[in-house]
Formats: C-alpha cells, sequence, structure tokens
C-alpha cells in the first residue's frame, strides 16, 4: 500500500478542489453582493447614527443650558421670592397702619361725637341763657323807657328814634338838630321846622338847646340824661357812622353857644339874661351876607377856638362898661 501525503491531493482529490474552488469563487461573489447589498443600509444607518449622535450632543447641550436656565431662574425665584416677602412685610405694615389709622378714626370719632353732644348741650344752655337774658333785656329796656317817659314825659320820647347802648345798657335818643341833614335812618315824624332847608339863628339854637325843637329833648336835658353820647354815638353801617361824625361836630359847635350865654349868665354880680346875650351878640358880632347859615357856622367855628371863644367874653365885658348901666 502505497504511502502518500495527506496534505497533497492526490487524483482523487482533484474533483474535489475543483468543485470547492468553484464553490468558493461563488460564495465570496455572493458574500461580496451580500456585503454591498448591506452598504447601503449601513450608510443610512451611519447617517441616522451620526443624526442621533448629532441630536444628542444637541440634547446635553440643551439639557446643560436648561440646567443654566433652571439656576437662573432658582435664583431669580429666590429674588422674586425675597422681594414678595419684602413686599409681604410691607404690606403687613401697611395694613397694621391702616388699622392704626381706623382706630385713631373712630376715637376721633368718638370724640367728635361726645363733643356734638357736649357742643349740644353747652348749646341748648346757651339759648335758654339767651332767651332769659333777652327777656331780662327786654324788661330792662322797657323798664329804662318807662323812667324816662316819667322823667320826660311820654311826648317827648315819642319825639326820637332810640338805640340801645350795650355797653351802657342804656337807650340813646337819635337827635335831630334843626337845618342839619337828617340821619340816613328815621322812623318818627319829622316836624317840619326841622328839616334841613330851615334858617337857623342863635336865638334857635339856644332853645333847641333849653326848650328843644320839635317836641325833642332839649340839648340841656340831653346832656344830663346823655353827656355827650348822645352825639357821640358811632351808628352801624358806614352811611350811618359817617353822618354821625358831622352830627357831632354840629352838635359840638351848637353846645359851645349855649355853654358861653350859661357862662355869662352865671357870672357872679352880673345881670346877664339870655336874651340879653343874645342882643349883644347881635350887636357885637351881627350875622350878615346873604346865607345866614354859613355866617353862622363862621361864628360858631371862631367860638370853638380858645381864643375866640375868650375874645367874645371879653368883648362882653367892654359891652357892660360901655352900656354904664345895670342890665
Amino acid at each position: 500500500m502505497s504511502t502518500s501525503d495527506p496534505l497533497c491531493p492526490t487524483q482523487s482529490h482533484a474533483p474535489l478542489e475543483k468543485e470547492f474552488s468553484s464553490n468558493s469563487a461563488s460564495g465570496m461573489g455572493l458574500h461580496l453582493q451580500t456585503v454591498k447589498n448591506l452598504q447601503g443600509p449601513l450608510e443610512i444607518e451611519s447617517h441616522r447614527v451620526q443624526n442621533l449622535q448629532a441630536e444628542n450632543q444637541t440634547l446635553k447641550q440643551g439639557k446643560q443650558q436648561a440646567c443654566e436656565d433652571r439656576l437662573c431662574l432658582s435664583k431669580e425665584n429666590a429674588h422674586l421670592l425675597a422681594e414678595f416677602e419684602k413686599k409681604t412685610q410691607h404690606c403687613e405694615d401697611n395694613t397694621r397702619f391702616i388699622y392704626r389709622l381706623i382706630e385713631e378714626k373712630n376715637r376721633i370719632c368718638e370724640d367728635r361725637d361726645r363733643e356734638d353732644a357736649h357742643f349740644q348741650d353747652n348749646m341748648a344752655v346757651l339759648i335758654h341763657e339767651k332767651e332769659e337774658l333777652g327777656e331780662k333785656l327786654e324788661g330792662l329796656q322797657a323798664s329804662f323807657l318807662a323812667t324816662l317817659e316819667f322823667q320826660l314825659g311820654r311826648s317827648k320820647i315819642g319825639a326820637h328814634c332810640w338805640n340801645w347802648d350795650d355797653e351802657f345798657e342804656d337807650w340813646t335818643p337819635v337827635v335831630i338838630l334843626r337845618g342839619h341833614p337828617l340821619p340816613p335812618i328815621i322812623f318818627v315824624d319829622v316836624d317840619p321846622r326841622l328839616l334841613v332847608d330851615s334858617e337857623v339863628t342863635r336865638k334857635d339854637i339856644w332853645s333847641e338847646y333849653t326848650v328843644g325843637f320839635g317836641n325833642q329833648i332839649s340839648g340841656r336835658e340831653l346832656n344830663r340824661y346823655w353827656g355827650s353820647r348822645w352825639y357821640q354815638w358811632k351808628g352801624e353801617g358806614t352811611v350811618l357812622s359817617a353822618w354821625y361824625v358831622d352830627f357831632a361836630l354840629e352838635a359840638s359847635r351848637r353846645r359851645k353857644l349855649a355853654h358861653l350865654i350859661e357862662e355869662l349868665c352865671a357870672q357872679k354880680g352880673s345881670r346877664w339874661t339870655p336874651s340879653k346875650v343874645l342882643s349883644y351878640l347881635d350887636e357885637e358880632f351881627p350875622l350878615s351876607g346873604t346865607t345866614k347859615g354859613l355866617a353862622l357856622r363862621d361864628f360858631l367855628n371862631n367860638l370853638m377856638t380858645k381864643g375866640g371863644f375868650l375874645n367874645v367874653k371879653r368883648k362882653a365885658k367892654e359891652y357892660l362898661h360901655r352900656k354904664r348901666a345895670p342890665l
């Protein structure tokens, strides 16, 4: 039996090798075809993997950005929370302050209600006292008028308007001087002799002082009962006050003439009488000019001065000396 190398092909193996070679070539081709067929899907899968990796990278970056955003949001949330707590505290402080204001308002309202009640009580007392005082004042005024009527006569009292003087608690008459403008407000009938266009003489002034014009109270009685208040009353309102200023000046002029006559008549040892004094004045100080009122006003103004008054008295002595006979 011949010995042969098992690794060396023998004749009997040749067909097998040829078949194997043919099968190997066919299998390789098939394999290559398979690989070739798989190459497209592999490339697609490779692209898909790359896309997934890119998406994964994008997701990682997004996740990182989201983490950073969340961190920022956390910080912002912490800041907002702190701000919210601060606002909440401020709101609570304001609420407490408002409550205090409400309490203070309620307290003030209660105090005001008590004060209003106290005020109403006081007003009621004051009104009652005012009514009582009004009744007393009416009684006092009526009593004064009754006294004046008894002392001076009802007709003289009725010839005047009257003003109540709160300071002296007395009635003050409104006096009308003959030839002088009437007061702006008058509530009694005026004697025609007292109208402003009446001509006034020194005799009229003396009669006004001693007897009274138009049934009015005389100047002497006015001075006795009211002093200077009857012509120095201020009046109410600008117009009436202005009238009283001029009225007081005119009354002072006429009083000066009356005082001159009284002084001459009161001189010790003289026999002056009012009528003789008036005659002396007419002789020594005649009223001249077309308007006697103006001339009389000039005489009275001169008499108001100290020098003018003394000059009239000095001339009165000379007048007596010239007469050489008792008056």
